[in-house]
């Protein structure tokens, strides 16, 4: 918030608190929405990620990212609605009860091992006609869960959720996400109605309004890769200290930002 910011630059002289309209990497300025231009010997772009969905046919349309609070609620709003149109009409909605997570990160991880013991401790008080049990999917491309961590973390992560009853889906990958099913590289396919994305995240893309969206894109994308060691913020001090192609003649494409997905149909 505008108030907490103040605060935490109690002692910076000059703070300014107004939306962006376009950047220039190049003079390391910012021009705002007022049209007043904001320059300096450093120019950090810091402007948040959005869901990484590697090109996964369908994934961007289908399935639900979990990185801000829009998302956590438009998924418990998924999966009540689910459970609602499932205790009405169970005969019209196969595999509604599958619910498939993938990612297996922290966040693939921690939502998988909630959403387990919340279809299995709460789910059934509420909707008692649901006789069929809800199960929890999680799929990763790796071997293990919890990558990054220890050797004792892998294993306790994974046990612990095979306890909660989640089925792990480990070295195969999403090929395609469908209005009603996940298709994985292993020949399997999982009927649902409800795929939680925790794969992975990548920059926003500053669309500035400046007229030079291609090098602001290239900016972006080199700051990522040249500290994507350690994941840091890009941070950038002077154009000049490294070459950028910034690919003006590039026609590749530039995806624009994430569309939220479909709101649920029940099939049938």
């Amino acid at each position: 918030s505008p108030g907490r910011c103040k605060g935490s630059f109690a002692t910076t002289r000059d703070v300014r608190h107004t939306p962006a309209a376009a950047i220039d990497p190049e003079t390391r300025s910012v021009t705002t929405t007022s049209g007043s231009v904001l320059s300096a010997d450093y120019l950090v772009v810091a402007a948040g990620a959005q869901a990484n969905f590697f090109g996964t046919p369908g994934a961007a349309e289908q399935s639900l990212p979990l990185y801000s609070v829009n998302g956590a609620e438009s998924l418990r709003a998924r999966i009540l609605n689910v459970l609602d149109a499932t205790q009405e009409r169970p005969e019209l909605i196969e595999g509604s009860l599958n619910f498939v997570i993938v990612g297996g990160g922290p966040t693939g991880v921690e939502t998988a091992g909630t959403l387990a013991e919340v279809l299995r401790d709460v789910v059934p008080k509420r909707y008692r006609s649901l006789t069929e049990p809800a199960k929890v999917h999680l799929v990763d491309h790796g071997d293990v869960l919890l990558a990054p961590f220890s050797d004792k973390a892998h294993a306790y992560a994974a046990n612990r959720l095979e306890r909660d009853g989640v089925q792990l889906h480990l070295g195969v990958v999403v090929k395609e996400v469908l209005q009603d099913r996940v298709l994985l590289s292993d020949g399997t396919t999982i009927m649902t109605q409800t795929v939680v994305w925790g794969g992975g995240e990548k920059p926003v893309h500053a669309a500035l309004l400046s007229g030079t969206r291609n090098k602001i894109d290239a900016f972006i994308a080199w700051g990522w890769d040249y500290f994507s060691n350690d994941r840091a913020i890009a941070i950038v001090d002077r154009t000049d200290d490294a070459r950028i192609d910034w690919g003006d003649d590039d026609q590749g494409e530039r995806p624009e930002f994430d569309s939220p997905p479909a709101s649920f149909t029940p099939a049938g």
